[in-house]
């Protein structure tokens, strides 16, 4: 029913506020209420929004008025900006200008005239005069309506100058033209949040207008009487939020007061407020407890909470005192005690729980129980919350108690006089405790035992505290007789064994027998016919004579056997009785043999005397045997053991074995062990003890062991090559390698075998030959006619020299004799045979040279398949120099010749190369770069000839390298310079050159060029390098500093139109990175100029060049230039159209370059009007 109560109200509300979508929250118990609410989609109506904007659609300014005062006199300066906008159908725009004046003129400047005007489509429609202009910055100067407009903004000022001459920017004036509009829109949204009895904000959305070209648009907004402005981008979307009121407008309907797990109070909305969400904290359990409320109106918004009480009443329970024990409704007592009792309840109201007593008493008895207490009882509570107040009556049945006054008593189970029972015997006697109520019962068992004979009691009170904690007893206690006795066991006899120090010894795995016997406890007569039990659980019945007997066969142990007499169910009837037997032998340990354990036997060297150590210890316990006589009859040597068992034998001989058992006795025990020990020497022997062979030869050489006690061989003695630090075991097998030359030797060595082991030799001998006398270390060799004493060789010869070796001596390394018949060789690192020679008794001799440049690689050596030897590394630079030389250009009065020194084996330039020159007889030295420069005059040829380049042998390199290769001279010839054109743009420029040989006529073409865009340019160019390939030139130029050619061609003239005494001309910057600094418009071969001022990247502006009378020529030049750029030239015409030409800043170089270029003797064909015909190209 509760369900349906809200799914009414909620289906109510949506018909009621159908226009909005509000979100109904179903109250939940024990549900916590939300910190805030949210709302959506409430009314957008109930803001007013505008907005307003701007564009610019121009801006830009005149530049400073720039007055250059020289003396006294009156001047003056104009500028004037121009701009042509159109304005679209239906939007109007407003002209914004500003005179920037701030800066003073200085002392002795008078200001005559000043004004600041602005003209639309030709009318005036602004003035400032002399006032100060800053004061009215941006002010709204004129309206433009639809259509296409000039507006022109023009500053002048003319003062007259009486003192501090020189050069002022004195103001300059900006305009901005800008496109307006506004109006009205209506919020996308509105939100709102409220915290819970707290603050609350509204939230609006609105979409701004997208206008083209526009940045940011400003807005305004108005809810309940609050205004809030702000800005944002064109189309984009805004939000702005107001403080409103948290509306309280709801109230309970039913009471505020009701029982756990009662109904929570219900809320109605108040005025024309709706509820949107209900929340509550149940009534699960007793407290204060919140309803939350959030309601809306469609504009504004609540969220508030209000207080209920849910009650309870509810009964504590039994609070009673002088009862050993209480369970709910039922307490226990001592009878005789008296109890003193309370029945407690407890009810919830607004000030939290009230605890009152509801009955109360004192009560006594003698086992006996009694009701006490029940009832039923009633309390009210009251309740206001939000203006409401409720009452409520609370009920409670209380139940009656129980209380036991109760008192223990005790009574035995059986007989209590239990007769004669043996000592050791574990008698169980059983007692029964209960209560005088009936209602407790419990059985007990006490075991008892004695090991003394006599008649004895025990006695059992009755148990107190085991029920209900009851302490009081009735009747009396419980009594039990027993009369006891007992058997005495003691070891008799042990055969087989000899007692020491309280044990029994036995030769391990011999048999034993042991009498046990029995007699009784009070006369000590013979108990005949009782069961005996030992330790291993064998049991024997005593003969007539109280005697049983056992036998045991034990190995290597220590056993404690125990005896105790049993009944026929195996329980103890006496005491134990105990005997030990020791079960062991002797055995024999050798610790240690002063020699070489090896495959079973002890070797020890021929006459040493060798220590045996002996170990004799127990085999039960390994414990050792002291005074132990041990003896080794083979050597007939005897010794005793001392306190730790160990016996010390000492033995010597000579090529002899000793064989057999080393015994060892206690005088009852007796144990022994096996030894063989050898007396002897051993030899390492080879298999061959000299070899010989080819250089580098592997041969293969067998050591084996032999003692000298039997000469029997002995395998597995490891045996090492010391040389090679190799490690085998007899018979051991290695490889061995002849010597490159001479002998060698292998020592071969026991590796940790006996001390007295003979080491072995072998010698190797090599086939190979020797360069010089046998016992020298370092070959003999003559090298182009120099003794020499090395194996390797390096020699720089001038290509075709000869190349000389002499070897004086050439001998055997093993004997030292001179080695007849073999053939020693000359061999080429690509393993062909330049020379050969067979040694006589004067040696070897060779001679060769090699005719091309190169780096020549050679080995000497013994050229015999099975003969090696000393071996000689030669290398030979067999080289020339190789010169290169150019053509001779004339840039200056001198000519200068020039060619490289190389090395012709490898390239590389030659430095401090002397060289002469035929012609003019000159003598210059390369530089560390192999350049060579020589100045030459006119006066040393008589036309176009050839120079030659010599090395003269006389004066040769430090090297002592003379020879040169290919043809060393140098062509030089007389040009003269015939036409040139000249093109470029902002990233460079080209001019060609066409030049001719006064003799033969012959045309070369010659190319200058920029190399890259990167590199900078200042006010001169260099000459970076010249390439030839004997008919074309190409000479590469590029500027000093560093910065890049975009930027410093980046100042460009446009749109250039002269009528009557004015030129309109529009400036451009060509670079996105770099403001062009003071730039002004010069007329060539004049002083006239013009200030513009700064211009920034990529921009662009207009301005008038006004022409006095005597510079209105047809056409004229005119030059843009500024501080950071290259000059920018145009040449116009008072008539339409444009005629741009190149670069003027690189003129005067191009035209030095040419001019320096002529024939410097004037025997050209070139008229003279073809000289000014060119040098006008070049202008």
């Amino acid at each position: 029913m509760r369900g349906l109560s809200i799914l009414r109200i909620s289906i109510l509300l949506a018909v009621i506020f159908i226009s909005s979508c509000y979100l109904i929250q179903i109250r939940g118990y024990h549900s916590n209420a939300p910190s805030s609410y949210f709302w959506a989609n409430l009314r957008t109506d109930t803001v007013e929004i505008s907005y307003s904007f701007d564009k610019s659609i121009w801006y830009g300014g005149t530049g400073y008025l720039h007055v250059k005062a020289d003396g006294p006199g009156v001047y003056g300066d104009t500028k004037t900006t121009t701009a042509k906008v159109t304005i679209s159908e239906g939007s109007q725009a407003a002209v914004y200008v500003c005179g920037d004046d701030r800066y003073s003129v200085p002392s002795g400047w008078l200001v005559e005239e000043k004004y600041l005007r602005l003209y639309i489509d030709g009318n005036k429609v602004y003035e400032l005069g002399k006032e100060y202009w800053w004061a009215h910055c941006y002010s709204k100067a004129a309206t433009l309506g639809p259509g296409a407009h000039e507006v022109k903004l023009t500053i002048h000022i003319s003062v007259k100058v009486s003192a501090n001459y020189g050069e002022r920017d004195i103001a300059y004036a900006n305009m901005d033209i800008k496109i307006e509009g506004d109006g009205a829109i209506q919020a996308n949204t509105h939100t709102a949040e409220a915290i819970l009895d707290g603050s609350v904000n509204h939230f609006f959305t609105f979409r701004l207008p997208e206008v083209g070209g526009v940045g940011n648009i400003n807005w305004k907004t108005k809810w309940s009487g609050v205004e809030k402005t702000g800005s944002g981008a064109s189309g984009s979307t805004q939000t702005v939020s107001f403080i409103g009121v948290n509306r309280d407008s709801w109230g309970f309907t039913s009471p505020v007061l009701i029982r756990v797990e009662g109904n929570v109070p219900s809320v109605e909305p108040k005025d024309s407020y709706s509820i949107n969400a209900i929340y509550d904290e149940g009534s699960q359990s007793v407290g204060i407890r919140r309803v939350a409320v959030a309601v809306s109106n469609g504009d504004e918004v609540g969220f508030s909470s209000g207080e209920y009480l849910v009650t309870s009443i509810e009964y504590l329970g039994l609070d009673i005192a002088g009862c050993t024990s209480v369970d709910g409704l039922n307490a226990w007592a001592n009878s005789g005690s008296n109890v003193n009792w309370a029945q407690k309840i407890r009810f919830y109201s607004s000030g939290g729980w009230i605890v009152e007593e509801a009955a109360k008493g004192v009560e006594t008895g003698l086992c006996v129980k009694k009701k006490i207490g029940g009832g039923i009882f009633s309390r009210k509570v009251s309740f206001s919350s939000r203006k409401r107040v409720d009452e409520l009556t609370l009920t409670i049945e209380v139940p009656e108690a129980t209380l036991h006054f109760d008192s223990m008593r005790a009574e035995p189970v059986g007989p209590t006089d239990l007769g004669l029972r043996r000592l050791g015997e574990t008698v169980e006697l059983k007692v029964k405790t209960l209560d005088c109520l009936g209602e407790y019962s419990r059985v007990d068992t006490y075991s008892v035992s004695e090991s003394t004979p006599g008649v004895k009691s025990y006695v059992f009170a009755p148990l107190t505290g085991v029920y209900k904690d009851i302490t009081s007893t009735t009747g009396g206690n419980v009594t039990f007789t027993i009369r006891w006795s007992s058997y005495k066991l003691v070891v008799k006899d042990v055969s087989g064994g000899i007692l020491r120090n309280g044990k029994y010894w036995a030769k391990s795995g011999s048999k034993i027998e042991i009498a046990v016997l029995v007699y009784y406890s009070d006369d000590g007569n013979p108990a005949s016919g009782v069961r005996i039990r030992d330790s291993d659980g064998g049991v024997v019945l005593t003969g007539s004579d109280g005697v049983a007997k056992f036998s045991y066969v034990k190995n290597n142990c220590e056993a404690r056997l125990t005896y105790v007499a049993v009944d026929e169910h195996g329980n103890r009837l006496s005491d134990e009785a105990s005997v030990t037997i020791v079960f062991t032998g002797i055995r024999l340990e050798v610790l240690n043999v002063d020699g070489l354990l090896f495959e079973g036997s002890y070797y020890s060297c021929n006459d040493a005397i060798a220590t045996i150590a002996v170990k004799v210890v127990y085999t039960n316990s390994l414990t050792p045997v002291p005074g132990a006589l041990v003896e080794f009859k083979p050597s007939g040597s005897s010794i005793l053991t001392g306190s730790d068992g160990v016996a010390l034998l000492r033995l010597t001989g000579r090529d002899r074995a000793y064989m057999g058992e080393v015994e060892a006795s206690d005088g009852f025990l007796d144990g022994s062990v096996h030894l063989r020990i050898v007396f002897t020497s051993v030899l390492l022997e080879p298999s061959r003890k000299t070899f010989s062979g080819v250089p580098g030869e592997e041969v293969e050489v067998t050591v084996q062991a032999r003692l000298t006690f039997n000469d029997m061989l002995l395998n597995g003695v490891k045996v090492r090559w010391v040389e090679g630090n190799i490690v085998r075991e007899t018979p051991a097998l290695f490889r061995l390698k002849i010597p490159e030359k001479g002998f060698s030797k292998a020592y071969f060595e026991a590796a940790g075998f006996l001390p007295c082991t003979e080491p072995c030799l072998v010698t190797l001998f090599s086939n190979g030959v020797k360069f010089g006398e046998p016992n020298a270390t370092n070959p003999t060799v003559i090298l182009n006619g120099f003794p020499e004493c090395n194996y390797s060789y390096r020699i720089m010869l001038n290509i075709m020299d000869l190349l000389n070796i002499t070897i004086p001596r050439v001998v055997w390394y093993g004997n030292g004799s001179i080695a007849y018949g073999v053939t020693i060789g000359v061999v080429s690192s690509n393993g062909t045979v330049v020379r050969s020679s067979i040694v006589s008794s004067n040696g070897v001799s060779f001679n060769w040279t090699e005719s091309k440049p190169g780096v020549y690689h050679y080995f000497v050596k013994p050229l015999n398949a099975n003969i090696g030897g000393d071996v000689l590394s030669i290398e030979a630079v067999f080289t020339a120099f190789n010169i290169t030389a150019n053509y001779i250009l004339d840039f200056n009065d001198t000519r200068l010749f020039s060619a490289t020194a190389y090395w012709a084996h490898n390239g590389s330039p030659v430095a401090d190369l002397p060289v002469h020159t035929d012609l003019s007889k000159q003598r210059v030295i390369s530089d560390e770069d192999g350049r060579i420069a020589l100045p030459l005059k006119d006066s040393d040829y008589n036309g176009s000839c050839v120079e030659r380049i010599l090395v003269l042998k006389q004066d040769a390199h430090p090297s002592g390298i003379w020879r040169t290769i290919g043809d060393c001279s140098i062509r030089i010839v007389k040009l003269e310079w015939r036409s040139l054109i000249f093109t470029g743009d902002q990233y460079g420029f080209n001019t060609l050159l066409s030049l001719e040989s006064a003799e033969d006529k012959a045309n070369i073409s010659f190319r200058v060029s920029v190399e890259g865009y990167s590199p900078g340019i200042s006010s001169s160019i260099r000459i970076l390098r010249i390439k030839s390939d004997n008919s074309t030139m190409t000479v590469f130029i590029k500027p000093f500093n560093n910065v890049s050619f975009r930027e410093m061609f980046a100042l460009r003239m446009e749109k250039v139109e002269y009528s009557g005494d004015r030129i309109s001309i529009g400036i451009r910057s060509l670079t996105s990175n770099l403001t062009i600094r003071n730039v002004k418009i010069k007329v060539a071969n004049s002083t006239f100029e013009k200030y513009v001022g700064d211009l920034g990247p990529g921009s662009y502006l207009e301005t008038v060049l006004e022409l006095p009378e005597e510079l209105r020529t047809n056409p004229v030049m005119l030059i843009a230039c500024s501080e950071n750029t290259v000059p920018h030239a145009v040449r116009i015409w008072k008539k339409p159209g444009l005629n741009i030409l190149a670069f003027i800043s690189v003129t005067p170089f191009l035209l030095a370059l040419a001019l320096r270029l002529r024939n410097r003797n004037n025997n050209s064909s070139q008229s003279k009007n073809e000289k000014e015909k060119t040098k006008n190209n070049l202008t």
